[in-house]
């Protein structure tokens, strides 16, 4: 998982309880594949893997955390897929057509986990105190992708930029695509959505 995870997940209370928190963590990916947040629950993690409820409770420290710890490993796993597209991208291609796998690909990722997800995500996060600016360091694998992309891109519709422009201008970008489903307003996934995110994406980071 990235370096900068801001969820720990919490170890279990005995050594021996190790095939215990694999199945409860196996059980807890196929509630958040799920993508509803009510399920999120000791009862429902307790119904899916087999485990009493009292079992569970003794042998975890939070039941909330193994549930975040799941939807991190998820998410690192998306980036990981996007760094795969950039550095896949036809370094003889325009910016525009990367806008646009970039665009879909995330628009694609965030209805399959539901926004939900996300603001259950957050205000967990926020609850504990642990919202900070390090939040946003899970993207600086894209970020360094772009970064190296725009060293080798020969369409000329890349523009040269550092790796910190490139750090923070991601995060533009995230913004703009992700938010407008996570606050559910009405332009989330439609066309003219689509549009904007496509176009901050080439202002951003184009020549």
């Amino acid at each position: 998982m990235n370096k900068n995870t801001v969820v720990k997940f919490s170890k279990t209370k005995q050594s021996r309880s190790e095939k215990t928190l694999n199945d409860l963590l196996d059980a807890a990916g196929q509630l958040v594949t799920g993508a509803d947040p009510k399920n999120f629950t000791a009862r429902s993690l307790s119904e899916k893997s087999g485990y009493a409820l009292g079992t569970l409770l003794n042998r975890l420290e939070s039941v909330e955390n193994v549930f975040l710890w799941v939807i991190e490993k998820q998410r690192d796993e998306h980036i990981q897929s996007v760094v795969n597209i950039i550095e896949a991208f036809d370094r003889d291609k325009p910016i525009q057509e990367l806008a646009e796998l970039l665009a879909e690909k995330t628009f694609v990722t965030i209805k399959a986990v539901n926004p939900k997800v996300i603001q259950f995500v957050e205000g967990r996060l926020i609850k504990r105190d642990q919202f900070s600016s390090k939040y946003f360091h899970y993207l600086d694998p894209i970020a360094e992708a772009l970064f190296k992309n725009s060293k080798i891109n020969t369409s000329n519709t890349f523009r040269a930029i550092t790796e910190n422009e490139a750090r923070l201008m991601l995060r533009s970008f995230v913004m703009v695509v992700e938010r407008p489903f996570v606050e559910e307003d009405v332009i989330a996934g439609s066309n003219e959505h689509r549009r904007i995110a496509i176009e901050s994406f080439v202002r951003l980071f184009g020549a």
